[in-house]
């Protein structure tokens, strides 16, 4: 996505989150997507509007990968153009 950045973080106890994030934190462009890990799982969750929603859960990085792909299919724009 063209103007989307990817972000590591810590949380309060330490372990990485990969923050997925649009613009300018912008809404209105999309929501911000978070991966975490458990030790069991990979977590992906989407933050937008002011809510929280759990996107799914994964046992591979590439099951991740294709999650965080499918859900930002989801949000790329539509060409209204015919050829």
């Amino acid at each position: 996505m063209p103007n989307w950045s990817v972000e590591l973080h810590r949380d309060v106890f330490g372990k990485l989150i990969i923050v997925i994030l649009p613009a300018d934190l912008d809404d209105a462009i999309g929501p911000t997507l978070v991966v975490y890990e458990d030790g069991t799982a990979f977590h992906l969750e989407e933050l937008h509007w002011d809510a929280a929603r759990k996107l799914g859960d994964y046992r591979t990085w590439d099951d991740v990968l294709r999650g965080v792909r499918i859900r930002l299919l989801w949000e790329m724009p539509y060409s209204m153009t015919r050829h």
